[in-house]
């Protein structure tokens, strides 16, 4: 059996910027764009759905931070959290993985796809077929959030440098 090229990038420890007991980042030796990120768990899941919740939740939580410290720290404009799930979904190495890439304008990486016309008849019927097979995944607790209010005084009226107006920028 060959060996999966995943669990041999988690070897290599000088392309990891994050780990912790289930899950690690590692930057691509392969990268799509520069600075492109693979967000790994640990143990060997094929595809998303061999995943528990709880390691699917850990990489959604670690591809926002990482997507956040690209932002920051390399002041690109955007970045593309993906997971192809599936072969027919181009998965071309079978261990799960979330891709996060930095984009920046003329990057020519293309992900862009034609849309389909849908009826809404057609609409109806699959989110009725596709809500079905949902309710017996039950119910998930949701964390109730609160967002806290920045006093005007604490915020630095020079934009460029402003963390809050930077975010308030990265929304389309």
């Amino acid at each position: 059996m060959t060996a999966c090229k995943n669990c041999e990038l988690l070897k290599k420890e000088e392309l990891i910027i994050f780990e912790d007991e289930q899950v690690a980042a590692i930057l691509s030796d392969t990268p799509a764009t520069v600075a492109h990120v693979i967000i790994l768990p640990k143990q060997h899941y094929t595809i998303l759905e061999q995943a528990p919740d709880e390691i699917v939740e850990k990489l959604g939580i670690v591809a926002n931070k990482i997507s956040t410290a690209i932002f920051e720290s390399l002041n690109i404009g955007g970045t593309v959290v993906m997971i192809q799930n599936g072969t027919v979904a181009g998965q071309d190495v079978p261990h799960l993985s979330v891709h996060v890439f930095p984009r920046t304008e003329n990057d020519e990486l293309s992900l862009g796809w034609d849309t389909q016309k849908v009826s809404d008849d057609e609409l109806s019927m699959l989110a009725s077929q596709i809500s079905k097979a949902v309710l017996p995944v039950g119910t998930v607790p949701v964390q109730q959030t609160v967002q806290k209010e920045v006093p005007a005084d604490q915020i630095d009226g020079d934009d460029e440098d402003n963390y809050l107006i930077r975010q308030l920028e990265r929304r389309p």
